[in-house]
């Protein structure tokens, strides 16, 4: 294309007067640009519900040792086995010194610790 080419081309488009050639040739550039937004956004929304669902496996995992902990200071590691289990978990660890009871429950590759002490008066007596 020649200078005076260019020049023409450009006049006509500060006049708005684009030729149907021009427009052609930008067709398809529409499609390939919503093509990528498409892929973009579905990956971003995978990742969202990836994380989404590994939030709530924490926090499923965190009430059921929070049950098995307060389960197992009352009647011990069977019941503490038996809460965990009722939600969904697994118990993975047990230990009673006496004065508290710390359990570790595992859910869908989710790990949760809680503890419970032993009480002689009831918190809301």
């Amino acid at each position: 294309m020649t200078l005076r080419t260019y020049a023409m081309r450009a006049r006509r488009d500060a006049r708005g007067l684009r030729d149907e050639r021009d427009k052609r040739n930008e067709r398809g550039a529409v499609t390939v640009v919503v093509g990528a937004a498409i892929v973009i956004v579905t990956y971003l929304v995978l990742q969202e519900t990836k994380l989404s669902v590994a939030a709530a496996d924490r926090a499923r995992a965190q009430t059921a040792a929070d049950a098995a902990a307060l389960g197992g200071v009352v009647d011990g590691e069977e019941a503490a086995a038996d809460l965990a289990l009722s939600n969904g978990a697994t118990l993975l660890t047990f230990v009673d010194d006496g004065d508290q009871v710390q359990v570790q429950v595992g859910f869908h590759g989710a790990v949760a610790t809680a503890r419970a002490e032993r009480s002689e008066t009831p918190p809301f007596s």
